[in-house]
């Protein structure tokens, strides 16, 4: 009966703790962990840990979409460069050749 949603762990592990003080530490995840949240107070995350719930700061916690936006971007960026460079190599090779015809 519960929601949750899914976030990742950022570029750097963070640390678990079994009391939403975050003052007893018990595990650390590793980075880009995917990890599942079901409530957020005060700066502080609940999440699914083991057969329970455990604790993290919203710090170094990215969402999914982050992720999926840095993607994209970088894929195209990828496809500008090769295209540009396509049409470099395509002018250099024939569009020249023809002038000097």
């Amino acid at each position: 009966p519960y929601s949750f949603k899914t976030m990742s762990v950022g570029n750097k592990e963070i640390n678990v703790y079994s009391d939403s003080g975050l003052t007893n530490e018990i595990a650390t995840l590793a980075p880009y962990t995917q990890i599942q949240i079901y409530d957020e107070v005060n700066g502080v995350y609940k999440i699914a840990y083991e057969d329970g719930f455990a604790y993290v700061s919203t710090q170094g916690i990215q969402s999914k979409s982050y992720y999926i936006v840095r993607n994209v971007i970088l894929i195209s960026i990828i496809l500008l460069s090769v295209v540009i460079t396509l049409i470099y190599v395509y002018r250099r090779a024939f569009v020249i050749k023809d002038k000097d015809a």
